[in-house]
Order: structure tokens, then sequence, then C-alpha cells
């Protein structure tokens, strides 16, 4: 029989993979927001949000720059939960976004996905720290 603190190693194991994981996605995409160097982050934009919320694209994706920093370094901290709870109402942000494009169905599926995970790593989070 498996005893509990397998388990538990099991489960941090898990969690930490996830933190890290999700926290350097983050901050890895929120940073080059400012430099386009892994794909041209206007594409993604929808034209219905970007005209009725944000004076110009820049300004929108500066914005999103440092709200995606700022997710991946909550997770990253003692705020994991937060971090990841954020992180996974971003990810449906940007998959009801995506849809409001007409294209990217794909990712937005995608998004969905990664917010799934996102909350799983909160579960996990707060399964941890019961063990604590």
């Amino acid at each position: 029989m498996i005893g509990s603190s397998f388990t538990a190693q099991k489960t941090y194991n898990t969690w930490l993979l996830l933190r890290i994981a999700y926290g350097l996605l983050f901050i890895v995409v929120g940073v080059d927001k400012f430099f386009n160097y892994i794909v041209n982050w206007g594409q993604y934009v929808s034209p219905v949000i970007l005209d009725k919320l944000f004076p110009d694209l820049y300004t929108l994706i500066l914005i999103v720059s440092v709200v995606e920093i700022l997710l991946g370094l909550l997770v990253l901290t003692k705020w994991t939960r937060a971090g990841a709870y954020g992180m996974a109402v971003w990810f449906l942000i940007i998959a009801v976004n995506l849809v409001t494009t007409f294209h990217f169905f794909d990712i937005a599926a995608r998004d969905v996905i990664l917010a799934i995970g996102a909350i799983a790593l909160a579960r996990l989070t707060e399964i941890k720290d019961e063990i604590k």
C-alpha cells in the first residue's frame, strides 16, 4: 500500500511542475509583447474588443504585457493560488477575444484547456497548503 507521504510528494511534484510552467509561460509571453519576437501579438486582438475598450493597439498590448508578467510573478511567489485563478480568468478572456475575431478558434480552444490547467494548479495549491 502506498503511504500518504508518497502521495503528498507526488502531489507536490505535480504542483511544482505546473507552477513553474505556468509562471514562466506568462512571464515569457508578457515580456515578448514588448518585442514581438515570438509572434506578432496584435494579430490576435479582436477589432470588436479594440474599438470598444482601448484607444489603440499599442496601449492594449502594453496593458496585457504587464498583467501577464504580474500573474506569472504571482504564481511563482507565495500567491500561487490567486495567480493561478487569475490566469484561468485571463485565459478565458483571451479565448472570448479570439472567438470574436472569427478566426483562431483552435487557439481559443487551447486557451480554454489552459484555463482548466490553471484551475488545477490553484486547486493543487489548496491541497498542498492543507498537507503542510
